[in-house]
């Protein structure tokens, strides 16, 4: 919230609340509802688990996914890892599903790694247009 700058007034409108409840609430003197939680954390844009992760994280399986589909099997399919997590193309090979999963997990594991860190930092990308 304070890197926000939101203020709980206009959190407890934003999420339809009291601000004396969404106060208590916030200050533990009283139990939060899980629906009143669910959508204060998808207002400040953190997953529900967050303050017991202590970090931001995307989903690995369901960004593995999106890579596959993004990608597509074929380029996922020729491509090798090193032991350092390094990787190059290589000759294709025959279709092989559990590989193609294997490989586009590792692209969500490093890819999610690194945007965490930058999510954590509160680093934005740089504009592409500057």
């Amino acid at each position: 919230m304070a890197r926000r700058k939101l203020k709980l007034a206009d959190l407890a409108k934003s999420l339809d609340i009291p601000y004396r409840s969404l106060q208590n609430y916030m200050y533990k003197k009283a139990r939060m509802p899980l629906d009143v939680y669910v959508r204060l954390c998808s207002l400040l844009g953190v997953t529900a688990d967050y303050p017991i992760q202590g970090r931001f994280r995307l989903e690995h399986h369901d960004l593995q996914q999106a890579m596959i589909e993004v990608f597509g099997e074929e380029f996922f399919n020729s491509i090798d890892f090193d032991e350092y997590l390094r990787w190059t193309m290589t000759p294709k090979r025959e279709r092989d599903p559990a590989r193609i999963r294997r490989t586009a997990g590792s692209f969500a594991v490093q890819i999610a790694g690194e945007y965490d860190q930058l999510r954590e930092l509160n680093i934005k990308p740089d504009d592409p247009e500057a």
